[in-house]
């Protein structure tokens, strides 16, 4: 579990420094991520360099054996031709790789539960990248909900505060103004035709009290006097 503890203190380092220097979540989290994706990518290499160390260990231990089966029939060979120290010689060189095959089988086995440990290893750092990617899915998330809750919120604001407010009556009071500005002027105009008409009316009471005046004094010309003077103003 070496390795684990390599890539936790690693990872805390970094996540602590980011941590100091950070200043917006969001940062600090996909920065996280990444270390964490980092860490995922190392421990795959460490694996692929184990399984490698632990296929190259079971070929040693295989080359030993065959070795040690070669040995064995060089000994015979010798004990055929009575040559018994030359077949003393080859046991030796027997034993000898006997013992280097179970050091290599030993080291494979030791190896081969490295590998299982590394495997396990990754599988977790795996599960806890994803978790972290969801995680931090989830404050971008709460993070673009809140920015637009603020959004609308400075809207509602401008909608329905004291700049918008005054704005609104402002433009309602000018819209009066232009109001009264319009009934101020057909006033006026209706002011004008009533004293026109009233003029009118008034020289038509004084005619009428004219003629009335005339008729009782005696000076209005009878019918036939008033169209002989209305012919001879319209003959040329």
């Amino acid at each position: 579990m070496g390795l684990w503890k390599r890539l936790s203190t690693l990872l805390g380092a970094h996540a602590q420094d980011a941590l100091s220097r950070a200043e917006d979540p969001v940062k600090l989290v996909n920065y996280q991520v990444a270390q964490m994706r980092d860490g995922v990518e190392r421990a795959r290499e460490e694996i692929a360099r184990a399984i490698a160390a632990e296929r190259r260990l079971s070929m040693q231990a295989l080359e030993a054996r065959k070795a040690a089966v070669g040995w064995d029939a060089r000994a015979r060979w010798a004990i055929g031709r009575g040559d018994d120290e030359l077949a003393r010689e080859a046991l030796r060189r027997k034993t000898a790789a006997e013992d280097t095959a179970e050091s290599y089988d030993r080291a494979h086995a030791q190896q081969a539960q490295a590998v299982a440990e590394l495997k396990a290893t990754l599988k977790h750092l795996t599960h806890l990248l994803q978790q972290a990617k969801a995680r931090r899915d989830i404050l971008l998330a709460h993070r673009d909900a809140a920015r637009a809750r603020h959004t609308a919120a400075r809207g509602v604001t401008r909608i329905t505060g004291a700049e918008s407010a005054e704005a609104f009556e402002r433009l309602a009071g000018e819209i009066e103004d232009e109001g009264a500005r319009a009934a101020a002027l057909l006033s006026l105009h209706a002011e004008d035709t009533d004293a026109r008409f009233q003029a009118l009316e008034e020289q038509a009471v004084i005619e009428q009290e004219l003629q009335e005046l005339k008729q009782e004094m005696g000076r209005l010309p009878d019918a036939r006097t008033a169209g002989a003077i209305e012919g001879s103003e319209e003959t040329p």
